[in-house]
């Protein structure tokens, strides 16, 4: 994920702001450098934008962490590593400006892949789409999120469908006395269609 820089707070000339009424404090104290919030305009000094700079540095960098670890443990063995984050240096502080986390889209599976293989298919793409969709209960999900989990959908949907057409196969290849949990070959499919009665075909759909 991408995250929106963090602003310092603009230094001001206290004499400028003489004539506001929320700034007559300033009357006081035109030597010294003051600093306006980029984005409530309040007016501070230098240790008060400090602080202030520093709470909108640890806020942004828990929520990018909190983001790519969401990803991580909700992907279980379809996470690829540990998250991987983007940093700069801001006034001193060390600011997360974005961050990855990996996880594996499974390859797409054929009906005639053994059925441990299919299966495993199905597992691997839940996991998939619940990896990239994590954040989503606490955070906008990126562009990238949102393709990793359409991916995932697609093999997810594949892979089902796979699994019902060899449902359809197994029980015609069981009555011959066939091993069915394994692979598919052609001849294989190909002795399932004659076994069905005849004038019908094998109906693939789920």
């Amino acid at each position: 994920m991408s995250v929106p820089g963090i602003l310092y707070p603009r230094q001001i000339e206290g004499r400028s702001y003489l004539n506001g009424n929320n700034y007559q404090n300033l009357h006081a104290h035109e030597d010294k450098p003051f600093f306006q919030a980029p984005a409530t305009g309040a007016v501070m000094d230098k240790k008060q934008a400090d602080l202030a700079f520093a709470g909108q540095v640890e806020k942004q960098n828990a929520k990018v962490r909190a983001h790519e670890e969401a990803h991580r443990l909700a992907a279980g063995p379809q996470a690829v590593g540990s998250p991987q984050y983007q940093t700069a240096n801001i006034n001193g502080h060390t600011v997360i400006t974005g961050g990855h986390q990996v996880v594996n889209v499974p390859a797409m599976v054929s009906f005639k892949s053994s059925k441990p293989k299919i299966q495993e298919t199905i597992r691997a793409a839940e996991y998939t789409i619940a990896g990239a969709e994590a954040p989503a209960s606490f955070d906008e999900l990126s562009a990238a999120d949102k393709a990793v989990a359409a991916r995932g959908r697609a093999v997810l949907s594949a892979a089902r469908t796979a699994f019902g057409k060899r449902g359809n196969l197994d029980d015609r290849l069981k009555n011959g006395g066939h091993n069915t949990n394994g692979a598919l070959s052609d001849k294989q499919v190909a002795r399932a269609e004659k076994s069905a009665q005849p004038g019908q075909r094998l109906n693939f759909m789920i």
